[in-house]
């Protein structure tokens, strides 16, 4: 039923964590940033987050599977995707099927699929381990 294709892209917005003091639960509406030439936004996304960080003498070495070598836990994180405001059309019908997509290095979670709405609520938990080749960036979309 989507105009383009399945799965189909609407925007994203990328979360620098090295820039979130931790311990501090935050709640927020951002801007999706569109895929799309000529439109700079396509709707918000409301998500809350918490940075837990490991305290330097007790972080862990986890051994890595592979040439990576040692990883270091360097925290934990908290996100939770909540709704979706104003999201662009993308059926035939009007209405589009969101889920977001949640990348953090090479974890990532999917919320569940919420059919024919613009303004989805989905208010679902998901928890990163902050490791030391994570970098920084989560990105939704």
């Amino acid at each position: 039923h989507d105009l383009v294709g399945s799965n189909d892209r609407i925007g994203y917005v990328d979360l620098d964590l090295a820039s979130v003091p931790p311990f501090h639960k935050y709640l927020t509406t951002v801007d999706l940033k569109s895929q799309v030439d000529g439109k700079e936004f396509v709707g918000k996304l409301t998500f809350s987050y918490l940075v837990e960080i490991v305290k330097t003498s007790s972080a862990m070495d986890l051994r890595s599977i592979g040439t990576k070598g040692q990883e270091k836990l360097l925290g934990v994180i908290q996100v939770t995707v909540i709704e979706g405001i104003d999201l662009p059309p993308m059926n035939k019908d009007g209405t589009c099927d969101p889920f977001i997509r949640l990348h953090l290095g090479e974890q990532h979670y999917e919320t569940k699929t919420i059919t024919a709405s613009l303004n989805p609520t989905w208010r679902e938990s998901f928890e990163f381990r902050y490791l030391s080749t994570s970098g920084s960036i989560l990105q939704a979309s």
